[in-house]
């Protein structure tokens, strides 16, 4: 992999976290962008990827899927993987999609279901959502393989008490619950 690409699968999670743009949204943006050759692809070698009609009738497909969903977890696993195996040009990546939201982000943000303001993290579920917020802050392409169950954990406290987030009395067991649930969710979604 060149020093400069990057996957297509991270930059568009970093798009969404940086933007703050729900992940359908700019899922759906770059893969439609990605179908037509707004900015150029390649293959792990570092080869250009040539798209066949049936790859961009896949792309402009899992488009218009992409935009119903929005959590970053959906598709991390799946059909959607493929996407790590597709690299960008983070230069041409960043300014097809500064571009992109000079012209259309009013567009695409006008689009985008109306979602109530987050919760305070108090009352009923604060623990688990301060929990999800810190997994998903600390490793939003997933929590890598081989992290351990401790050295998890200890990141996740630091996290909450970092960021003034109710700690659990008993943190372990929180956080397994909490991964529990994910593993749940990823599973129907699948």
């Amino acid at each position: 992999m060149s020093f400069n690409q990057t996957d297509l699968q991270t930059l568009i999670v970093r798009a969404h976290a940086q933007h703050q743009i729900p992940i359908g949204k700019v899922m759906r943006v770059t893969l439609q962008a990605a179908a037509v050759g707004k900015f150029p692809l390649y293959t792990p070698d570092g080869s250009t990827l040539t798209l066949s009609k049936a790859v961009r009738d896949w792309l402009v497909r899992h488009a218009a899927i992409a935009e119903q969903q929005n959590k970053v977890r959906w598709w991390m696993k799946g059909t959607w993987a493929a996407l790590r195996a597709v690299l960008v040009g983070e230069v041409e990546f960043w300014q097809w999609l500064n571009d992109e939201l000079d012209t259309t982000k009013a567009v695409i943000l006008a689009a985008a279901p109306t979602v109530s303001p987050a919760k305070t993290n108090s009352g009923r579920g604060a623990k688990s959502r301060g929990i999800n917020e810190a997994i998903d802050a600390l490793w939003p392409g997933g929590i890598p393989n081989g992290l351990s169950g401790k050295d998890r954990t200890r990141k996740i406290i630091t996290w909450l008490s970092d960021n003034k987030r109710s700690l659990p009395r008993n943190p372990e067991r929180a956080i397994q619950r909490v991964l529990a649930a994910r593993r749940g969710a990823t599973k129907r979604l699948s």
